[in-house]
């Protein structure tokens, strides 16, 4: 299922959504601008700035030799060393500004879009900044905690914005969504494509735990993002529905008429 645009336009250009859109492609620019001076630099940029759960547990420094030919794990013994000047716990901030392909930059900055403004002008500019900073943590907190000893790269925007996806389905669980499902348009409840959402990431979860094999997505860090994004604006809902309500009432101009649902 594809989001293309709810019936709710926000009131004012989202600034901070948008600024997080640009940020995460001029990223992306910057590391595949690396390639021209070798590989390498690409590999020790992204891991620096990477997590990697095996570090978390250990509170350990894993080299890139282990994580480009993965066989025995490192010995948590072994003589802690970074070529990289990593910080283990920042990278739990810095990860969400990587990604590892157009389509998977593109695809999160589409659903960003998508959802990321009418939640950011209901939590404003700041504090939206901060609930999508946290939801980014708790979703790969969930994904080390499924796979603590494992030797791989996480990075992506997926969990923080899972967590927008979370806050949207509170504040606003009936709107509709114009969404394309195998090739159809239809217009969709928000609970409805959020609940399509969750069944379809507990799906993968399901077949990581019984193959033991995640075919590079963090599976668990969708979940753990749109639950913290959920939780943590049901806990904040009281003061978020009176913004909420606030706005209804300002007019803005609607969609095309061909482009409503009808009933």
């Amino acid at each position: 299922m594809i989001p293309l645009f709810d019936e709710l336009p926000t009131r004012k250009l989202p600034l901070l959504t948008l600024t997080l859109i640009v940020t995460n492609i001029l990223v992306f620019i910057f590391t595949m601008g690396l390639l021209v001076s070798g590989a390498e630099n690409v590999n020790r940029f992204v891991y620096r700035f990477s997590v990697v759960p095996w570090e978390l547990t250990h509170n350990k420094h894993v080299s890139i030799q282990d994580l480009e030919e993965p066989g025995e794990k490192p010995s948590p013994e072994a003589p802690d060393s970074d070529p990289c000047g990593k910080n283990i716990y920042l990278a739990l901030l810095t990860h969400m500004f990587l990604h590892g392909g157009v389509f998977h930059v593109l695809g999160n900055m589409w659903f960003l879009w998508v959802f990321g403004g009418n939640v950011e002008e209901v939590y404003g500019g700041f504090p939206f900044l901060l609930f999508y900073l946290f939801c980014g943590i708790c979703a790969a907190l969930a994904q080390w905690a499924s796979s603590a000893d494992e030797v791989t790269i996480m990075l992506g925007a997926s969990g923080a914005i899972s967590g927008v996806m979370g806050a949207y389905l509170v504040l606003y669980p009936r709107q509709k969504i114009f969404t394309i499902i195998f090739f159809w348009p239809a217009w969709i409840p928000a609970w409805g494509l959020m609940l399509a959402y969750t069944a379809y990431q507990l799906l993968f979860v399901l077949i990581y735990q019984v193959s033991m094999q995640s075919g590079g997505v963090a599976w668990f860090a969708h979940l753990g993002g749109l639950a913290a994004g959920f939780l943590a604006t049901l806990l904040f809902y009281p003061i978020l529905k009176p913004r909420r309500d606030e706005l209804a009432r300002v007019y803005v101009p609607t969609y095309p008429s061909y482009l409503k649902k009808e009933g």
